[in-house]
């Protein structure tokens, strides 16, 4: 067939209806000989390409593409003519197109061979997809800059896309997932039931939101099982259904929990010792007040009896002193136990600690003058703090005891009350010149049924709860306590709460 040489209308008569139709499509359309020559034009291939049809007919289709297409162009084109198929719009033939004026831009191409009285010929159908490949770009931007990961999924099972996240969490690269089956995904006990999840997505496609029922577990590329959480979202594209899913790493989530049952567990395990000790030492309460009272009796007869032996005194000192160190500990274990079950209520009043601080040195200046250690204060007027009195005073009180158990007789216990500058707060401090504390004693001290390395220096005894609930109290008032201590130099406990604004 020779190209014709009038104008492309004479191609087609001007009445014929098929010539108006294609004259009217929405789409660019072309008809090129074997030669690969453009032999007929519509007015939407000039709007799109912007050249007059007079000036594409006759000339080379290869005029309408960018230079680094039309190298195999020609092996494409003879390779068609030999074997004409039908190429639909969107079967894959998104290529490049060249304006007049230079400029490129994405096309769709559809193909189709159509025989004329002068031989076969090819009807190039074109459209302009930079919109929708903006869109795409715009797709693929959102995909990659999520902070999930993402892939792309197909009927298949073959995974179509993924972002930089799914290979930060799964290891891989890129190349090495795309075309995969998402089974490389998954440990190889989930593979079968994936399978038939698969299967029942596809045929009830729906959205299905995180944290709803898809806990799972994902598998690196070197081996290791990752916890995961899957949402899942049906999409149409390039009219194939798919599946995206945003996957998110829940390693983090995993551990808190563990975390919180072995702590949830170790509270438990506490409060069931707790109460076991309640019990206990509800039931040993009387019959020790009772042992303690008859070996004191026993004691003072003993004592009393001029032949009595100074073995059998010992003997019943013993057992005096032992049912009387019991009894304390007894009373302690109770009035921990009491407290907790109270859940530490609070009190809270305005209190004028600096008179409470003086009271309790007053108070404690017999005990200390009977082991001739000499009680000083420095306690600074006026502070006041917002709390319970009754346990300030307790624990406070618990700070002196200890000083004065625990030092040699002829040294001197000094307790303060201070302003601390710029803090908002106050320091009550007893420094004594006792034993001081180990290194061991220094990180267990304020420990429940915690006891000093010292032993006290007279008759005391010690439950080693003294100084927990010294912290209980203070930290119910939004205070901290330490001690500051050179192991043979006396120690400084302190308490430090904030003050009244």
């Amino acid at each position: 067939m020779n190209l014709p040489d009038s104008k492309p209308q004479d191609f087609r008569p001007p009445d014929s209806s098929f010539y108006l139709m294609v004259e009217s499509s929405p789409n660019a359309v072309l008809l090129v000989n074997r030669e690969g020559r453009i032999g007929y034009a519509n007015r939407q291939s000039e709007l799109l390409f912007g050249y007059a049809s007079a000036e594409l007919i006759g000339q080379s289709i290869e005029m309408l593409m960018p230079e680094h297409f039309r190298k195999n162009h020609a092996v494409y084109l003879n390779r068609f003519m030999q074997k004409p198929t039908l190429r639909p719009m969107g079967a894959g033939r998104v290529l490049s197109g060249l304006r007049k004026d230079g400029s490129e831009f994405p096309t769709e191409i559809g193909l189709n061979s159509i025989e004329l009285t002068d031989g076969m010929w090819v009807l190039v159908t074109m459209v302009d997809v930079t919109e929708r490949e903006q869109a795409g770009d715009r797709f693929r931007q959102v995909v990659h800059s999520s902070p999930n990961a993402i892939v792309l999924v197909n009927r298949c099972g073959k995974i179509v896309l993924v972002n930089q996240q799914t290979c930060a969490l799964f290891g891989y690269e890129e190349k090495e997932m795309l075309g995969q089956p998402l089974d490389i995904l998954l440990p190889e006990r989930f593979r079968s039931q994936h399978a038939k999840f698969k299967s029942s997505f596809f045929a009830d496609p729906q959205t299905r939101f995180m944290g709803v029922g898809r806990d799972l577990v994902g598998l690196h590329k070197e081996g290791k099982e990752i916890p995961i959480e899957i949402g899942l979202n049906p999409m149409q594209t390039s009219g194939e259904l798919m599946v995206l899913a945003s996957i998110v790493d829940i390693t983090k989530r995993h551990k808190q929990e563990e975390l919180r049952a072995e702590k949830e567990a170790a509270e438990a395990a506490n409060k069931a010792k707790s109460e076991q000790l309640a019990i206990a030492s509800h039931d040993l309460k009387n019959p020790l007040a009772a042992i303690t009272g008859l070996s004191e009796i026993l004691l003072q007869m003993k004592k009393a009896t001029p032949s009595a032996s100074t073995q059998d005194i010992e003997f019943l000192q013993n057992i005096y002193d032992a049912s009387r160190h019991m009894s304390e500990m007894v009373k302690g274990i109770l009035a921990n136990e009491d407290w907790g079950q109270q859940g530490f209520a609070l009190n809270k009043e305005n209190v004028d600690l600096s008179a409470l601080c003086n009271d309790l040195v007053r108070f404690n200046e017999p005990v200390a003058q009977r082991k001739d250690i000499h009680l000083l204060s420095n306690i600074a007027p006026d502070i006041a703090l917002c709390g319970d009195k009754t346990r300030l005073y307790e624990a406070f009180d618990n700070y002196i005891n200890n000083a004065i158990k625990y030092s040699p007789s002829g040294k001197t216990v000094t307790v303060t009350l201070t302003r601390l500058p710029d803090k908002g707060q106050i320091e009550f401090g007893v420094r004594d010149q006792g034993p001081g504390l180990t290194d061991d004693d220094k990180t267990q001290i304020f420990g429940k049924y915690k006891k000093l390395s010292a032993k006290p220096t007279g008759d005391e005894f010690s439950t080693g709860l003294g100084l927990s609930i010294v912290k209980t109290f203070v930290e119910l008032h939004n205070g901290s306590v330490g001690c500051d201590s050179t192991y043979g130099q006396g120690a400084y406990f302190w308490a430090r709460l904030p003050t009244v604004e």
